[in-house]
């Protein structure tokens, strides 16, 4: 979700030494972030921000069946965290892109890209300690078959993504990132120039490959999740750390070559950033502005609505 823009702020470092934690997430929270960011740029991005908590039931369902009390629980708890983040959050979205038209008026820093991030996160943050009371008393609401078949999905999707992503050859592990990066910038910046598509050769080429690190401290994290699933004597409070820790978990597991990764992007962004052209500036203020417009009007309408 914001993954959780700008030059490209949402082009985060551990997205592309990690594509696959996507597909092996289980938050719904994050999946909200995410159909919001998706979405905007859409014409139809405020009914699908009005569909929030639709599309959270169904990515919920895709793990675990609900019987129809455990449903009607969800949809009423999601509709509540919805209006929390249509009032509380989106705003912070309109401020972080302020900031970003701000920061552009001078030349880019890695500092500057590394800022962006960190807010990036923050705002995340927010989202995950909103959503983990709620993840916890959904765990509790599930039958001991329901933890079972959960635990089941979740490891088939991700060793269906590991045999994805580990079966790359080294030339093809490097043209993934290299389109990740390059698609990116172009969304905001439109099409690069030769000078800019060979920075972000350099990158690729440095890049140190971590899927199989990223893979195995996954593992370890599903399997500590299992245990916690037990629902042993303390079992919430365990539960609460292991979902508020994960990033911190998976990052900390492999932490010198991530923040290795970290630097190159932040370095590449900041050189790419440098390099547009007036014609790239253009499209990166207005891809600003229509974010910040359709931010503001996904946070306006259902308040209007409800006032």
């Amino acid at each position: 979700m914001i993954q959780p823009g700008s030059g490209s702020p949402w082009l985060r470092p551990e997205r592309l030494s990690d594509p696959w934690r996507t597909a092996t997430n289980i938050l719904p929270a994050r999946l909200l972030l995410l159909v919001v960011l998706l979405s905007l740029g859409s014409c139809s991005s405020q009914a699908l921000y009005d569909r929030l908590d639709w599309f959270a039931r169904m990515y919920v369902q895709r793990y675990v069946d609900l019987d129809p009390s455990q449903t009607g629980w969800l949809a009423l708890n999601l509709e509540e965290w919805a209006a929390w983040h249509r009032q509380e959050e989106l705003p912070r979205y309109v401020s972080f892109l302020q900031r970003l038209e701000q920061d552009l008026e001078n030349t880019i820093t890695p500092d500057t890209v590394d800022a962006w991030t960190s807010d990036l996160r923050g705002l995340y943050a927010h989202i995950l300690e909103k959503s983990t009371p709620s993840l916890v008393e959904l765990a509790e609401r599930l039958s001991e078959d329901q933890i079972v078949a959960f635990l089941e999905n979740l490891e088939q999707r991700s060793l269906k993504e590991e045999k994805k992503y580990l079966s790359r050859d080294e030339r093809r592990y490097r043209e993934d990132i290299r389109d990740q990066i390059g698609e990116r910038l172009e969304y905001w910046l439109g099409g690069l120039t030769p000078m800019q598509e060979s920075r972000i050769e350099e990158t690729v080429e440095q890049y140190h490959r971590l899927d199989q690190e990223w893979m195995d401290a996954n593992r370890l994290w599903r399997q500590q999740l299992a245990e916690v699933l037990t629902r042993e004597p303390g079992w919430r409070d365990r539960l609460s750390r292991l979902i508020l820790a994960r990033n911190e978990y998976l990052e900390d597991a492999i932490n010198l070559p991530r923040v290795e990764n970290e630097r190159l992007v932040y370095l590449t962004i900041t050189d790419v950033l440098n390099m547009r052209s007036e014609k790239q500036d253009r499209k990166l203020s207005e891809r600003l502005r229509k974010w910040g417009v359709e931010i503001s009007r996904m946070h306006d309408g259902r308040l209007a609505t409800s006032s």
